[in-house]
């Protein structure tokens, strides 16, 4: 039992090191691979904007929060109850970049209340992580984790963009 108990005690340092290691890589962007296939004119995120976040699942959309000829903000949740904002970001021929981070109900009816602004919703994200996607043409996609500190700057919103009903589908 005692065994046990410290394997599990070594499991939780190991893996509470690792989670501390990958959030200060990601606020100093120190020596970390950006993934990304290059697409037509859009940059690509530097070598030290981002980690390649390989095989992740997509959570499933629960519905289009603003909407105007595609998405602009989109609820999504997925199986273990979390909810989690995406953002569109810019588009080209064959794929779509969007920017998503976790977030909580009260967030999400605070931003539909007009009370917190579009910035305040993703700045105000789990830890500041948040995950790029690009979406291709046929269904695949590639995604990189990185601290929203590094997101670019015209991927962000204005801090004056509040919700706007209209824009709903």
């Amino acid at each position: 039992m005692t065994k046990i108990l410290l394997w599990i005690k070594i499991s939780f340092i190991f893996i509470y090191h690792r989670y501390i290691n990958i959030l200060s890589l990601l606020k100093t962007g120190e020596e970390i691979q950006a993934s990304g296939k290059p697409t037509n004119g859009r940059p690509k995120l530097s070598k030290k904007q981002g980690i390649p976040y390989p095989n992740v699942k997509l959570p499933d959309v629960i519905e289009d929060l603003e909407y105007l000829q595609g998405p602009i903000l989109t609820l999504l949740g997925d199986e273990y109850g979390n909810l989690f904002i995406e953002k569109y970001c810019e588009e080209d021929n064959d794929s779509m970049r969007m920017l998503r981070v976790r977030t909580s109900q009260k967030l999400v009816d605070d931003y539909l209340s007009r009370s917190i602004s579009m910035y305040d919703l993703l700045e105000m994200s789990d830890n500041g992580i948040c995950v790029l996607v690009d979406y291709f043409t046929g269904g695949s996609f590639d995604a990189t984790i990185l601290h929203i500190d590094n997101v670019p700057e015209y991927y962000m919103p204005r801090k004056t963009a509040f919700h706007e009903p209209s824009l709903k589908e």
